[in-house]
């Protein structure tokens, strides 16, 4: 069994899928703001609804996400 950290964009999770913010890549204003709003290394993302704009819940909040092409927010897959 590999011990090796998969991360995917967060975009890429799938409705219901959940994962665990890993790194978010981007300009320092705009990491900044997506951490005001919850989106820090080792929250716990669930995509409600993927698309443009996404819903998404982290701690029981619902947020409408839409990304930025210059940013992007890396999770590892949590199993469902």
């Amino acid at each position: 069994m590999s011990d090796v950290l998969q991360m995917i964009p967060m975009d890429m999770l799938q409705k219901n899928e959940s994962g665990r913010i890993v790194e978010i890549v981007g300009p320092h204003d705009w990491k900044h703001r997506l951490q005001e709003l919850g989106l820090r290394d080792g929250a716990i993302v669930r995509v409600v609804k993927p698309g443009t704009p996404a819903i998404i819940a982290i701690d029981g909040h619902r947020f409408s996400f839409r990304s930025d092409p210059n940013t992007v927010v890396l999770v590892e897959l949590l199993p469902a």
